[in-house]
């Protein structure tokens, strides 16, 4: 939900920054155009020399930096990137741009209260810019801060279409991710009376989609598509209800279509795996999550249904290696704890799989799933009464395989 609320709320906002004419600025501004070349030209090597050697002409230039910035946050150097931004801001603390700027920075790196405290400085120093104020709107509408956000919606009150749609789109998702369909659906039929929009046919299927009325969802994501075919979304939201509604080779064709659009590659290549393991097609499955962890190696989910598809494929030694991989990005992750159980299992580790068991447990004590795979790894490193405890509670859980297995292994 988190990727699909980014593409709804992605804002930019320009100003510019006035200029000394002296010889060392004049220098900087050279080298900074030089830079801008390199950047169209691909060469990140050039671009980051360019940049740094602006900043070396005239430190005084916070455009250097923020320029700098900018592209180490376009080539993932976040760290870096953050470390410029606040030298700027240091050197022109009276520029909305770049506290508008470093709060994408921080908000990237969970840093979620700086966040939103950039945009409230950017909004303080520009309280007239609609751009920043709903730019802050949306990270409270990522943060799940939906009081917050309505509040900063009301304080908007000019009367212009352009304004009027900000309002309705997002006050159109908050009631979307409230799960009140009604008046999401609601606001979505106000913006349809301004105009025929691709993004109010989107949420219309997403609501559609929640409520499963997939047919209607369908039908609103054709129309979002026929509105804008370029929007890649779309297909990824269609080819998710033509898998619910079992019809997955619509469901390839439209991810298929996604995938000709490069920005969400990741997201496409998933949503395919998925159907392609669901259909019994594991090799094309492990393709596709091979594909999207080329653009995002850190995709949980990739690494996680890869892993799984491993092992459905008897490959268990990449599986492990996969889960692993994952406990070091998301050392939280209970359901991943719980696979490497059962991989450790696969290998007769009936120790190392206990332990992974007991993890997932102190993370989510509530599955009764847990508790029945360290039983069954109890049983299997004969230690009968620990896994009788815990095919116990694991009936008390209500897991459906309990019960069967308290008769089968305790019931003397």
């Amino acid at each position: 939900m988190k990727t699909f609320t980014s593409i709804y709320l992605v804002l930019l906002t320009f100003l510019s920054y006035s200029q000394n004419s002296t010889p060392a600025r004049e220098e900087a501004i050279r080298l900074i155009q030089q830079a801008d070349v390199a950047v169209r030209g691909g060469s990140i090597e050039d671009a980051l020399l360019g940049y740094s050697n602006a900043i070396l002409a005239d430190p005084t230039f916070a455009e250097s930096y923020m320029k700098r910035a900018r592209f180490e946050y376009l080539i993932g150097r976040i760290d870096d990137a953050s470390k410029d931004y606040q030298t700027a801001i240091n050197l022109n603390p009276y520029s909305a741009y770049i506290y508008d700027e470093r709060a994408k920075i921080r908000f990237l790196q969970s840093d979620y209260k700086g966040a939103v405290n950039d945009i409230k400085k950017a909004l303080d120093i520009n309280p007239e810019n609609n751009t920043i104020r709903y730019e802050l709107v949306d990270h409270f509408i990522e943060m799940k801060d939906y009081e917050k956000a309505i509040d900063l919606i009301k304080q908007d009150t000019i009367n212009k279409t352009d304004s009027n749609l900000h309002r309705l789109y997002r006050l159109a998702l908050i009631r979307f991710y409230e799960n009140d369909y009604v008046s999401s659906i609601q606001v979505v039929d106000s913006i349809l009376k301004i105009q025929e929009s691709f993004m109010a046919y989107e949420i219309k299927g997403l609501v559609e989609k929640k409520q499963k009325q997939f047919d209607k969802a369908i039908q609103s994501f054709t129309k979002s598509i026929e509105l804008n075919p370029s929007f890649q979304l779309s297909y990824i939201n269609r080819a998710t209800v033509y898998r619910l509604i079992n019809q997955s080779e619509l469901a390839v064709k439209d991810l298929n279509n996604a995938l000709k659009n490069s920005a969400l590659d990741n997201l496409a290549y998933f949503k395919r795996a998925l159907v392609r393991k669901e259909t019994g097609d594991l090799s094309g499955a492990i393709e596709d999550y091979n594909s999207c962890l080329e653009v995002n190696h850190e995709h949980i989910n990739a690494i996680y249904n890869r892993a799984f598809t491993f092992k459905i494929l008897g490959n268990y030694t990449h599986a492990l290696n996969d889960i692993e991989k994952l406990l070091k990005l998301d050392p939280e992750n209970a359901g991943a704890w719980n696979l490497k159980g059962n991989l450790q299992v696969l290998f007769k580790d009936y120790n190392q799989a206990i332990d992974s068991y007991s993890k997932a447990i102190d993370l989510s004590s509530e599955n009764g799933k847990y508790y029945y795979n360290r039983g069954l790894a109890y049983m299997m490193n004969f230690q009968i009464f620990l896994g009788c405890l815990d095919f116990k509670e694991s009936e008390t859980l209500e897991f459906n395989k309990a019960s069967e297995a308290l008769r089968y292994f305790c019931s003397h």
